[in-house]
């Protein structure tokens, strides 16, 4: 696949994850949505494709800022792409067993410094995707949003895995993972 079209489904695939978010709310586009920019970043040009697909993603998402700031905007649509190039980049990189949970560990790190660096911009993390569901919402008081970010990143990875790589061992651990904190929450 070509530089550009790489570009081109990496900005369509920013753009249908947005429905995975407010006002749209299909909440579990979020638990498989990104398993084709991770099969694109796999392929060639990750940084490239994960920067596309930001700008997508946090230029429509956040597309009601350029009213109050036409250059504030693109400044900070700029910048926050950098979070999902990075991420990308780095991913295609992780390798070894389990590189799922570090792929997962590193996105979630990645969404933090972007929610606090330079005063932070908390906006559009994996967690707000969910704020409708129940169960996974009572997932919040073992970790907060940052868990919630890390199940569905996980779950992403793992399918991608599963699917991509024929590893069936890094799909049955997220699901029991995911199915022992849904379990716990319940206790509680």
């Amino acid at each position: 696949m070509n530089l550009f079209s790489s570009a081109v489904w990496a900005f369509v695939g920013g753009t249908l994850f947005l429905f995975a978010y407010p006002p749209f709310s299909c909440s579990y586009l979020a638990w498989f949505g990104l398993i084709p920019i991770l099969f694109l970043t796999r392929q060639r040009y990750p940084f490239w494709s994960g920067y596309v697909w930001g700008l997508s993603f946090f230029g429509l998402g956040l597309g009601w800022l350029s009213r109050l700031s036409g250059i504030g905007w693109f400044v900070l649509v700029l910048y926050l792409s950098l979070y999902p190039a990075l991420f990308f980049f780095l991913v295609k990189n992780v390798k070894g067993r389990m590189w799922e949970l570090w792929a997962a560990s590193l996105g979630v790190i990645l969404e933090f410094i972007g929610a606090n660096l330079f005063t932070g911009f908390p906006w559009l993390n994996l967690a707000t995707t969910q704020y409708a569901v129940g169960p996974i919402l009572s997932i919040a008081s073992l970790g907060g949003s940052y868990l919630i970010s890390f199940l569905v990143l996980l779950m992403n990875l793992s399918l991608f895995s599963l699917f991509f790589y024929r590893r069936k061992c890094s799909t049955v651990f997220t699901l029991l993972l995911t199915g022992f904190l849904l379990i716990l929450v319940k206790v509680q």
